[in-house]
């Protein structure tokens, strides 16, 4: 092998490790956005029982 040959081969190794790691990463920060998503859905939805279920228990105090 040749100079220019031993450059190509460092060049496409180079280039493919780096695309590589850009999809690790971006795979990573997709991961933590799906995360945040689902747990702001479960505290959503925690207040949203919490408020239903003080509404029902004021309701049926106010109803004796």
């Amino acid at each position: 092998m040749n100079g220019d040959q031993i450059i190509g081969m460092v060049i496409i190794v180079g280039a493919y490790g780096l695309m590589l790691y850009l999809l690790h990463a971006s795979n990573h920060a997709i991961a933590e956005m799906k995360r945040r998503r689902i747990e702001r859905r479960r505290r959503y939805a925690k207040k949203r029982v919490g408020h239903v279920l003080e509404v029902q228990r004021t309701t049926r105090h106010r109803r004796r």
